[in-house]
């Protein structure tokens, strides 16, 4: 799914995240590895508009 696809099915007052991900070729069962959140994001319950909040030093696994 593209990014912009899974923006446009987000319903009023849901959030999401968008965070570095990357293939373990080298694991015995290849996986992914999740890193830091790079942005959140939210449709506002009222609007129905997109608000991205950058806040997500903290998020970090």
């Amino acid at each position: 799914m593209r990014l912009n696809d899974a923006l446009d099915a987000l319903a009023p007052g849901v959030n999401g995240s968008v965070r570095l991900v990357r293939l373990n070729r080298h694991a015995r069962r290849p996986s992914y590895v999740h890193g830091k959140v790079l942005l959140r994001i939210r449709r506002d319950l009222t609007t129905g508009v997109i608000v991205p909040e950058y806040e997500c030093e903290a998020d970090q696994r």
